[in-house]
């Protein structure tokens, strides 16, 4: 009984002091308020198990994300609506997102809502 009661208060004291670390940057899948416009080179991208499989956009100027300084940027969009080509000049604008990998940890993804050929 008395290990029992003693689980059940440690649970609870890791329970909150959990809900006090709060990280106040936006969590994996969130994206922030402000949109983003990069222009650059939109290019195809791929990585040892899979992970980074999709676009990337080698920018013109880099651009800073959450005080880190970034020549790349991964790109998501719908290739339905925008069927791009590879080493196309881009100019996309959207909103920064966070994923979280194995490989990486956390990176940050331009949610794109639009593209403009250069």
């Amino acid at each position: 009984m008395r290990t029992r009661t003693a689980i059940s208060l440690t649970l609870l004291a890791l329970a909150l002091f959990l809900s006090a670390c709060d990280d106040k940057r936006p969590s994996a899948g969130q994206g922030t308020t402000a949109p983003l416009t990069i222009r650059g080179l939109l290019t195809r991208s791929a990585g040892i198990g899979g992970e980074t499989i999709g676009w990337i956009v080698v920018l013109d100027q880099s651009v800073e994300v959450e005080g880190q300084k970034l020549n790349m940027l991964e790109v998501e969009f719908d290739s339905a609506r925008w069927p791009m080509k590879e080493d196309t000049q881009v100019e996309a604008t959207g909103r920064i997102a966070f994923r979280t990998g194995v490989e990486r940890g956390r990176y940050s993804v331009l949610r794109v809502d639009s593209f403009k050929l250069l």
